[in-house]
């Protein structure tokens, strides 16, 4: 779903709507959903150590 919403992997970033038309689940779940992945993605400490060198001047 991450994927798809932010066109990871090559592919357009898709809307709430057109996610929840590909699962059969309303826009509003799959935004509910997305924002639990963000969640449990950011408390992960690679991720978070990533997200430090993303962070990172010239990169």
């Amino acid at each position: 779903m991450l994927s798809w919403r932010f066109g990871i992997g090559g592919d357009e970033p898709q809307s709430y709507a057109a996610i929840g038309e590909r699962l059969g689940l309303s826009r509003e779940r799959v935004r509910q959903l997305a924002e639990r992945g963000l969640r449990q993605l950011s408390a992960h400490e690679p991720v978070r150590r990533l997200a430090h060198v993303a962070a990172a001047p010239g990169w």
